[in-house]
């Protein structure tokens, strides 16, 4: 109610809010944080990176909560925990054992497309206009999935190779320019479906109503992401997944042009420069040729 609080942090409390509705505020103490993160390890077997998304929020919470009410809680236990907290022990190891379980490791995907993979996957999809579209978008733009298909004519700028994309995940505006071998494609797809476009008051694609519930968006893209893992298992990429586009496309921008890091994060939306970092992971033989 007095804080513009971000979705994810909202989805994150929510998540968070059964296991600590009836933690009182006496009881938020290092001991109590240390458990917290013991209890995420052992009983949940949850991701390094995980917990340290719960954490996070949690703790952006509690800062709030003793800049507000400095009289119920002096210091954020949370923020009292050392670096590398969330990383799994001995101990929790020697528990998870008797359990029959590994301790986690965060694991980084870093897939990209295999020697012939979008071909195989455009053939796949030549009669799924929508679909195929969809694809092509993603591959060549790096834009996010929901992204892609909550798209409007209005936000599509052909002449000026542009789409400008309003209310993205970390809230910004930012305007993604078209590659000059996508613009006659997406042209194209617009002139065929210009009736079905139409009908649905410009929307771009059929899959979503128009309503911004992030509950009804949460689960277009969990369907059209179900969707895509049928068809991409179909032509024998089983391990691929649609947000991997993501992460080619952006490697793509590292590999096919001259852009700098700066320009590359303001197409893809990347605020911390850490993350951009993540998903420019190279191919090595394409950096051994360049030297």
């Amino acid at each position: 109610r007095h804080n513009s609080v971000p979705l994810s942090d909202r989805k994150l409390l929510d998540t968070l809010l059964p296991s600590i509705a009836m933690v009182s505020s006496s009881m938020l103490n290092y001991e109590w944080a240390e458990a917290w993160v013991r209890q995420m390890k052992r009983d949940q077997h949850l991701a390094p990176s995980t917990i340290r998304h719960r954490h996070g929020a949690l703790a952006r919470c509690l800062d709030w909560m003793i800049r507000k009410h400095p009289d119920i809680m002096a210091a954020n236990p949370l923020r009292l925990l050392k670096r590398g907290f969330s990383t799994y022990t001995e101990g929790d190891a020697e528990v998870l054992a008797k359990a029959g379980k590994m301790p986690r490791h965060d694991e980084q995907r870093d897939r990209r497309l295999h020697e012939g993979e979008e071909e195989r996957i455009l053939e796949k999809l030549a009669d799924m206009s929508d679909e195929r579209m969809l694809f092509q978008l993603a591959l060549n733009t790096a834009m996010r999935l929901r992204e892609c298909y909550t798209l409007e004519l209005s936000q599509i700028a052909l002449q000026k190779r542009t789409i400008t994309l309003e209310r993205t995940k970390n809230g910004d505006n930012r305007q993604v320019p078209l590659p000059s071998t996508l613009v006659p494609i997406l042209s194209k797809y617009i002139s065929d479906q210009n009736a079905e476009i139409q009908e649905r008051n410009c929307r771009l694609f059929p899959y979503w109503s128009g309503d911004r519930d992030e509950r009804i968006l949460d689960k277009v893209t969990a369907e059209l992401s179900a969707q895509f893992a049928t068809i991409f298992r179909a032509v024998g990429s089983a391990d691929l997944h649609f947000h991997d586009l993501r992460h080619e496309a952006t490697c793509r921008l590292f590999e096919r042009t001259t852009l700098s890091d700066t320009l590359i994060a303001r197409i893809t939306g990347y605020r911390d420069p850490r993350m951009l970092k993540r998903y420019a992971s190279l191919r090595g033989s394409d950096l051994a040729s360049q030297l």
